[in-house]
């Protein structure tokens, strides 16, 4: 690659990470992590935000599939860049909880529901419904799952059908970077400690989180972005485009959230 090429690259990418910051900053700084007060609102919180785990480990999987193949004999569709964010994120299919026992990071959080008393229907009502074969859409208006919710899942679903590589993997690794507030974390560890241990579970699963969504591999994703978005400026409109109206639905999502919680307390 010539130097005017890479030059164009970076500066694409710098405008990139600048249109995405504003929207970010304000996910992590929402006023729903300062409006949750007691487990009961956390309860409310989680039966929203376990759709959008959920999407995420669905996501993973189509990322898995488009970018690094899953065929019986290897043949690498993606690149070492792309191997390396995958296999890193699939830890959240095969780590461990708080006695060291397997899990993912999905059945964590079920568990971690429980615990705290949520509502299970729901979540449990559409898994078995797509275990039956039933669409995405169909299932979640059979489960009665948040609408809120449901439409966060319905964007990221639109962009698996979409098929496009450079979108998938732009949404898969900057559409959900760290979006959990610190502030939100110190609160659920004294509250857990308030609580006796109520909500140890979801500590135990924000902690594992952010370990595995740590900054270690943000310089790699960024490089696969560039990658596969080259020095093409529609590419990385594209991208842009997608990412940030990733974000808004989260930003949608938390504004529900805030809403109901905001009643309960009245």
């Amino acid at each position: 690659m010539n130097s005017k090429s890479q030059t164009e690259m970076n500066l694409h990418l710098k405008k990139f990470q600048e249109e995405i910051e504003p929207i970010s900053q304000e996910i992590i700084n929402h006023k729903v992590y300062s409006t949750i007060k007691t487990v009961k609102d956390i309860t409310v919180f989680m039966e929203h935000h376990i759709f959008v785990v959920w999407e995420f480990m669905s996501l993973l999987k189509s990322f898995q599939k488009n970018l690094i193949g899953v065929n019986v004999s290897l043949v690498p569709v993606g690149s070492s860049l792309s191997m390396f964010l995958t296999n890193d994120e699939l830890r959240e299919e095969s780590d461990v909880d708080e006695e060291r026992k397997s899990t993912s990071h999905f059945e964590l959080y079920l568990t971690a529901m429980e615990q705290a008393g949520c509502n299970m229907e729901p979540i449990h009502t559409f898994i078995k419904s797509l275990n039956k074969k039933i669409p995405v859409t169909e299932s979640g208006l059979i489960a009665g799952i948040p609408m809120e919710s449901a439409e966060y899942i319905e964007n990221t679903f639109s962009l698996n059908n979409a098929d496009v590589l450079h979108i998938q993997a732009a949404v898969f690794t900057f559409g959900r970077a760290n979006q959990i507030s610190g502030m939100f974390i110190s609160f659920v560890n004294e509250l857990n400690k308030q609580t006796n241990n109520k909500i140890s579970i979801l500590k135990d699963y924000l902690e594992r989180h952010i370990e595995v969504d740590g900054d270690h591999h943000s310089h790699p994703a960024y490089q696969l972005i560039e990658k596969l978005c080259g020095d093409d400026p529609l590419k990385w409109e594209k991208v842009t485009v997608a990412v940030k109206d990733t974000l808004r639905q989260r930003i949608i999502l938390w504004n529900a959230i805030t809403a109901k919680v905001i009643v309960r307390h009245k």
